[in-house]
């Protein structure tokens, strides 16, 4: 494997690899060229080249737009000091897993978008929602507090931030968590009934919350005293979309602002069937009728 500088275009002054011009597919790109260290990867510097793997030194701080989109890479190791992925960095490729180092900062919509990815480990990192694309085959590994996971509906991905439990990714039959807050831009949610029932526990449903889900009816509880008027921008529906909430409700206020139909909901009833319900199920616990 012959990783000379003659196989890179490198700006010596932004300390920049302008292209790769090399023939390799298995590549290690070196941390210094031109004996100076190489701190950036350009916008679309290896794009569309036939790689296998790409090994990206500790001096790499950016990683640009589209740098290795359309590369069928299998393989991606990133090192501690990358600070910065930019949109669409790695999209189009054929990577199975990824681990990010603790140093990065930032990661760039659609990064990782479209590949084959079935585990991501991460640490604290801020990242655009879509980054990673449809996650419903992912687990995600953290090495830090800050994201919890729930796998009984496949992958529901939270954040816990100052704000509140944010819901970054909702899928499998689209429950939402019981201890969300709030509904996070691209929020994934994927249901079969088409129908999203949102928990007494969410105060805010953020931009482009439903990322081009297909549904006929969202129930909004009187709690959510916020909704991003693009919240539902991309949600895709048939002949019409129903918001049902209380009367008078904020919900109902959305409604009609946004053009939506209104469908008034009995939040009381629903309280109180699971209140005679939960009775019922503590009396025949306490019965033991079941036990032998």
């Amino acid at each position: 494997m012959n990783n000379a500088p003659l196989e890179y275009a490198f700006d010596v002054n932004s300390q920049t690899i302008i292209a790769y011009l090399g023939q390799e597919s298995h590549v290690i790109i070196p941390s210094e060229l031109e004996g100076t260290s190489v701190l950036c990867i350009a916008e679309n510097a290896f794009s569309s080249r036939q790689l296998s793997s790409v090994t990206i030194p500790s001096t790499v701080k950016t990683i640009g737009k589209a740098a290795f989109k359309y590369c069928k890479l299998e393989e991606v190791v990133l090192s501690e000091g990358l600070e910065v992925i930019e949109e669409e960095a790695f999209a189009y490729n054929e990577i199975g897993k990824i681990k990010l180092p603790k140093s990065l900062l930032e990661i760039g919509e659609q990064a990782f978008l479209v590949n084959r990815l079935t585990s991501v480990e991460m640490w604290e990192h801020s990242f655009d929602d879509g980054c990673f694309g449809p996650v419903d085959r992912i687990t995600f590994k953290f090495n830090s507090q800050r994201f919890g996971t729930s796998r009984k509906d496949r992958t529901t991905l939270v954040e816990h931030s100052s704000d509140g439990v944010r819901a970054i990714v909702v899928n499998g039959n689209g429950v939402i968590p019981k201890d969300v807050n709030i509904l996070g831009k691209r929020c994934y949610v994927a249901t079969p009934s088409e129908v999203v029932v949102i928990p007494e526990s969410v105060t805010m449903i953020e931009e482009f919350a439903f990322d081009f889900v297909k549904l006929e009816r969202i129930v909004i509880p009187d709690t959510v005293k916020h909704i991003h008027k693009d919240a539902l921008e991309d949600v895709v529906f048939d002949s019409k979309l129903i918001i049902a909430g209380s009367k008078g409700s904020y919900a109902e206020q959305y409604a009609l602002a946004g053009g939506y139909d209104f469908e008034e909901h009995n939040f009381e009833k629903k309280v109180l069937f699971e209140g005679i319900t939960g009775m019922i199920s503590k009396r025949l616990a306490k019965s033991n009728i079941f036990s032998r």
